[in-house]
């Protein structure tokens, strides 16, 4: 069987898509927060990064955050980049690298490919793509 690649197009990485789940990496980041509640973020594009940043750097309470995307050759690169520690978004505003920077600090955000996450989650955040095209009525 072939190794699948997927290319960080912001850390110029490559990494090898995973073939097996993530049950071990799942199972010791809920060690770690296992008296937090647990928020999963679908999704790892600019708003769900950001969505899982800002979640673990929340002023009002302590939560474990799971980000996930798939596990595919377009997107995996985002989850093997944060593992790494890139934040793999490029953003102006200075406070996303702070929050990617306390989040790793803290240990309270881990990134999977594994759908199993979902099933620890007390809160799920769905942040998908969703590309529409407005089509003005002439009326």
């Amino acid at each position: 069987m072939a190794k699948i690649k997927s290319v960080s197009p912001v850390s110029g990485q490559s990494y090898l898509v995973p073939t097996s789940d993530d049950r071990d990496g799942l199972r010791e980041f809920l060690d770690i927060n296992q008296k937090k509640q647990i928020v999963v973020v679908q999704g790892l594009g600019f708003v769900g990064t950001v969505m899982s940043l800002v979640v673990a750097n929340s002023d009002y309470s302590d939560y474990g955050v799971i980000g996930v995307d798939q596990g595919t050759k377009d997107s995996f690169w985002k989850i093997a980049d944060i593992k790494d520690g890139f934040c793999p978004i490029v953003s102006s505003d200075p406070i996303v690298s702070e929050f990617f920077e306390n989040a790793k600090r803290q240990e309270n955000f881990y990134v999977t490919h594994d759908s199993m996450a979902f099933s620890h989650a007390d809160v799920v955040i769905v942040d998908i793509n969703l590309d529409v095209t407005k089509i003005k009525d002439d009326i």
